[in-house]
């Protein structure tokens, strides 16, 4: 009989779920009810199109500061009780899975945030810059900046969308290998704070394959999601388009900043991500868990 951590990571995933079926469900839906909990401000904002007497150019921004705190509260604790799970799935130990480590979790959750502050950074500046220039400043100042970024590359306004575009993605690439980096700690043993930064060099400095392997097929399981998704959003935009691009991304910039998308696109959005992301979260995330356990013991 095949241990459930024999054979690639994901095919230890696919055989943890099978056996803990019913769990698998449960914590599915456990997680889904945080993250409705947690983005319940802007949930709220999306389809009252208010919040709360804010004005309306800014409603869709407040709401989702208020998801912030609630975010650290409810979802980032949990996800060290979810790989403690899916660790214990595999016949490994992994952070501890009791409600009463509540506690112990949210501590830990704030000071994994407060170690990938730095990589966030960059990311949070260009959305706070992004959105000054949108909801805050006048056109004019709008459109120079954007010329003022194409003069760089001694272009125009083309230009200057493109460079912000790219530097949008690098802040983004940062914020993502930040998260990447100390992801490991959700589903690895606890072990005092001040060793954990010397076990992820460890684990990074080892270039585990196993881990190597398995992020970028996660990445393709997520892909047909996020196609439905992305199809969803650009068929509701392109009809507003003009043709002209300074006027287009003047339609697309605050659609997106406010969400503001009908209400059936968003529904249909809704079922799309039910559909091809909800029911493969913690097969990745299992498959993650085998993956990292593996290179720690190589580590």
């Amino acid at each position: 009989m095949s241990r459930p951590d024999q054979g690639s990571a994901h095919a230890a995933a696919r055989r943890a779920s099978a056996a803990h079926i019913g769990q698998y469900i449960a914590i599915t839906l456990e997680q889904l009810v945080l993250r409705a909990l947690a983005l319940s401000p802007l949930i709220y904002a999306t389809a009252a199109r208010r919040f709360f007497g804010a004005p309306r150019a800014h409603y869709a921004a407040i709401a989702l500061l208020c998801c912030i705190p609630l975010w650290v509260l409810l979802v980032l604790p949990f996800r060290y009780r979810a790989g403690g799970q899916l660790s214990g799935w595999l016949h490994r130990e992994g952070p501890p899975t009791a409600l009463s480590a509540y506690p112990q979790w949210l501590a830990r959750g704030l000071h994994h945030l407060a170690q990938v502050l730095p990589w966030l950074l960059p990311l949070l500046a260009y959305m706070g810059a992004y959105y000054y220039y949108m909801n805050i400043s006048d056109f004019t100042s709008f459109m120079s900046m954007i010329r003022g970024m194409g003069s760089i590359l001694g272009g125009d306004y083309v230009h200057g969308v493109a460079l912000l575009a790219l530097l949008g993605l690098l802040c983004l690439v940062l914020a993502i290998w930040g998260w990447y980096r100390r992801m490991p700690l959700f589903y690895l043993p606890w072990r005092p704070a001040a060793e954990n930064d010397a076990r992820l060099h460890a684990l990074h400095s080892a270039r585990p394959q196993a881990l190597r392997r398995t992020v970028p097929v996660n990445l393709l399981l997520v892909l047909p999601a996020l196609a439905a998704v992305g199809y969803i959003l650009v068929s509701s935009l392109v009809t507003r388009m003009t043709g002209d691009i300074q006027m287009d991304l003047m339609i697309v910039l605050p659609a997106v900043t406010s969400f503001d998308f009908p209400k059936n696109d968003l529904l249909v959005m809704g079922i799309a991500l039910a559909l091809l992301y909800l029911p493969f979260v913690l097969y990745r995330k299992a498959a993650l868990a085998a993956a990292i356990h593996r290179a720690a013991d190589k580590a």
